[in-house]
């Protein structure tokens, strides 16, 4: 969530040096990376085979619910046997896979959609840096860009009778200064077990 992409070529080569499976996750890229949308492969040029689990979601730029994972038949039939959710639930419904469906087939008659996204994105991480907004690892290309407002594990608690309890941080206030909104969140701040 950071906005950066990953050098696929790169973690191809470790993967054939090492002899190791690769997992891409394509939840932030299907849709906006690669000439026409169709993600980090795309984008970087490299033979799908090169990758062997590819996963990701169908509730961001594919406007719908669920998720995939694409690999070897080896695979999918492997996972179709043993995750538990094939086993113990249903696939998604009907109009669900429709909806995913009818977004693939708006990004294969319009690719030029991927570029606008990756051009809004750009002009909003140019418009928030030059506003003095700190936009982390975020880079052209991606349309992950996230503010960091500060750190929620280092955020001073606010002090008030409905501040945090022990072991909390309050969340930091985006506007700065001043007394937090009312309805602040609360982030709650686990100790390692």
């Amino acid at each position: 969530m950071d906005g950066e992409l990953a050098d696929l070529p790169a973690l191809i080569e470790l993967r054939h040096r090492h002899d190791v499976m690769l997992y891409l996750d394509e939840a932030h890229s299907v849709g906006v990376l690669g000439a026409t949308g169709a993600g980090a492969v795309e984008h970087w040029g490299v033979p799908p085979d090169a990758v062997d689990i590819r996963m990701g979601t169908l509730s961001k730029a594919l406007a719908s619910c669920g998720g995939y994972v694409a690999g070897s038949e080896a695979l999918v039939t492997h996972l179709r046997h043993t995750t538990p959710g094939f086993i113990y639930s249903v696939g998604i419904p009907p109009s669900t896979a429709a909806a995913a469906l009818a977004a693939l087939e708006r990004l294969r008659r319009d690719p030029a959609l991927a570029a606008k996204a990756r051009a809004r994105a750009a002009r909003f991480r140019e418009l928030a840096v030059k506003a003095g907004l700190n936009t982390g690892l975020s880079e052209d290309g991606s349309c992950v860009v996230p503010v960091i407002t500060g750190d929620a594990a280092t955020a001073p608690a606010t002090g008030r009778q409905d501040a945090p309890a022990r072991g909390e941080r309050a969340a930091v206030h985006p506007a700065g200064g001043g007394e937090p909104p009312v309805a602040s969140t609360v982030l709650r701040h686990r100790p390692a077990q």
